[in-house]
């Protein structure tokens, strides 16, 4: 569910009158499956990396770094793509 403004909310990208607020909307669904993923397999390989051998922590510390740096990414791309969404959707509805 997305918040547009105090009266509207929508729940899909059918709700949108701006396309380009719909392919927006479409991303920042893309990215929050992404970022589920990302964090269920970095929470994994948290959980192998004390028991791993020497040879295996050095791929998962490796890995480890990566999936945190794409986590930080879309921390920071979710909220910015929302507010990027409603600006889009609120100069076609007002």
């Amino acid at each position: 569910r997305d918040v547009i403004n105090d009266a509207l909310t929508y729940s899909s990208a059918k709700d949108f009158r701006s396309t380009k607020a719909a392919i927006l909307y479409q991303e920042l669904v893309i990215a929050h499956g992404r970022l589920t993923v990302v964090e269920t397999e970095l929470a994994k390989a948290r959980d192998l990396f004390p028991t791993a051998t020497a040879a295996d922590r050095r791929s998962l510390r490796q890995e480890i770094l990566q999936m945190e740096e794409e986590v930080q990414q879309l921390y920071q791309r979710i909220p910015s793509l929302e507010k990027e969404i409603r600006k889009e959707e609120n100069k076609v509805i007002n």
